[in-house]
């Protein structure tokens, strides 16, 4: 354990040394479409293999099997394209930023990098997905991604930190193909420039909740 611990501190200012850290040598260190983006193609067994199988196990909470016979992986999902009947154009319009289709189950992952939820968006998202495959037995993961694992407003979506996604990715390293390492190292030190806004990303989501919680307290007066 000491090990594991010892070589998270280390490996992403090795990777930073070795690599560089490709999302600031693109001056987007804080684009929630490249971080995305970057995550797919971690999840694509077209392009990581058996680590796209085990990360995908890992983000979603360890309850999968980390050997599907299949795992799809679509970015930017239209919510009225999965088929769901919104009273609101503006809610059908919205994006799930990755949907992964497996034999095993279906998981949707919402990333936050600078941005907090938008009112009722991870409720709108699951209910559109829980909606879209209410005839399906798969079990449905719900994440919200982001740099401090910010609390999400469904309690059907389950916070992940970006501290939480390192780490899950350092312990699948070893499957990681070579011709791909160098990008997914490189990215791995980028995260670290995004985890350290976690405190006051943290600190405003709390104050964000007290803001609410006082407004509602007021209004029952």
């Amino acid at each position: 354990m000491r090990r594991l611990i010892e070589r998270q501190k280390l490996e992403p200012r090795r990777a930073d040394e070795k690599y560089g850290r490709i999302l600031k040598l693109l001056n987007r260190e804080h684009d929630e479409n490249l971080h995305s983006d970057f995550l797919a193609m971690l999840l694509r067994p077209s392009t990581c293999g058996d680590f796209a199988y085990d990360l995908a196990a890992r983000i979603s909470g360890g309850k999968l099997s980390p050997r599907p016979k299949f795992q799809f992986v679509q970015r930017e999902v239209i919510l009225q394209n999965l088929g769901f009947s919104s009273a609101s154009q503006e809610i059908g319009l919205r994006r799930l930023d990755l949907l992964i289709e497996r034999d095993d189950a279906v998981i949707v992952i919402e990333n936050k990098v600078l941005s907090t939820e938008s009112e009722s968006q991870t409720e709108d998202y699951a209910l559109a997905v829980m909606e879209a495959y209410r005839w399906s037995e798969k079990p449905l993961h719900f994440v919200l991604l982001s740099p401090a694992g910010s609390i999400p407003r469904s309690s059907n979506f389950n916070p992940v930190s970006y501290g939480a996604l390192r780490s899950m990715i350092l312990e699948g390293v070893q499957l990681i193909p070579e011709v791909v390492k160098p990008a997914a190292m490189s990215y791995l030190a980028s995260l670290d420039a995004v985890i350290g806004f976690s405190f006051a990303a943290a600190i405003s989501q709390a104050q964000k909740f007290l803001e609410e919680y006082k407004n509602e307290q007021k209004s029952n007066i």
